[in-house]
């Protein structure tokens, strides 16, 4: 087995299984995070070296049967119109039997969600930053799930780039438009996604922890690219909540 290719900097290698930084540094911390698994969410330490250990057996996402109907399941993202849809219903809980996916932050705002799809890579990274009820199930790439559980004691769910689910180069928008398809979805809900149509939008502070403007034309286009590639590989019926809800206020 060829030895792991690790971070430059003061990563120093112990026993050959395992990688540590000597002093705290949150860069190559961050980098280490992104590439292996900590041998424990305490300490700057890394296994680096998996070799004659048996990976975990997680149930892959479209194995798995949501105990309530699928057939539209409602997707959160992180943008403005989440704010105005928990004003309307509240965050204590579903106003209705529907499955709910939150991608990444978004969790926050409607902690009664059963998943979480996690794919963003400053969350990746730190992890530690969201709060998710332990009821709660963490939608992740398999090869990624390493550097997330050690911090959140979540039940995941997992899937594999380029597998059944088909799923490459997604956001997480897109991630779980084709989760909630293999699960039988015709429809998904989408609220929080405004940058589908604004020029000029200011992310769910609340969630994010940030007071910074992202353009939609710019940042949001890969997203929005994405999204539109996971409802016609997967010929799923969009409805944006934001939009509905203009529509209403006419």
């Amino acid at each position: 087995m060829s030895a792991p290719i690790l971070p430059k900097g003061i990563v120093r290698v112990a026993d050959g299984r395992h990688a540590f930084l000597p002093r705290p540094d949150g860069h190559l911390a961050a980098q280490m995070d992104r590439r292996f698994p900590r041998r424990d969410k305490s300490e700057y330490v890394w296994i680096i070296d998996n070799s004659g250990v048996a990976p975990p057996e997680h149930e892959h996402v479209l194995d798995h049967r949501p105990p309530a109907r699928t057939n539209t399941v409602r997707i959160f993202g992180k943008g403005p119109s989440l704010d105005r849809w928990r004003q309307r219903h509240g965050s204590s809980g579903s106003p209705d039997d529907l499955v709910a996916i939150a991608c990444n932050q978004a969790i926050h705002a409607v902690p009664w969600a059963p998943y979480v799809a996690v794919l963003d890579r400053p969350v990746l990274s730190h992890p530690e930053r969201l709060t998710v009820p332990p009821t709660c199930r963490l939608i992740a790439r398999a090869d990624r799930v390493g550097c997330i559980l050690p911090r959140l004691e979540l039940d995941p769910l997992v899937f594999e780039a380029g597998d059944r689910l088909k799923a490459t180069n997604e956001s997480t928008g897109s991630l779980a438009i084709r989760v909630a398809a293999g699960w039988g979805a015709t429809h998904v809900e989408l609220i929080g996604f405004d940058g589908f149509d604004a020029q000029d939008m200011t992310d769910y502070a609340t969630c994010l922890g940030l007071d910074r403007r992202q353009p939609a034309h710019g940042s949001w286009k890969a997203v929005n690219d994405a999204m539109e590639r996971a409802v016609l590989d997967t010929d799923v019926t969009p409805v944006f909540w934001h939009r509905e809800d203009a529509r209403g206020q006419e």
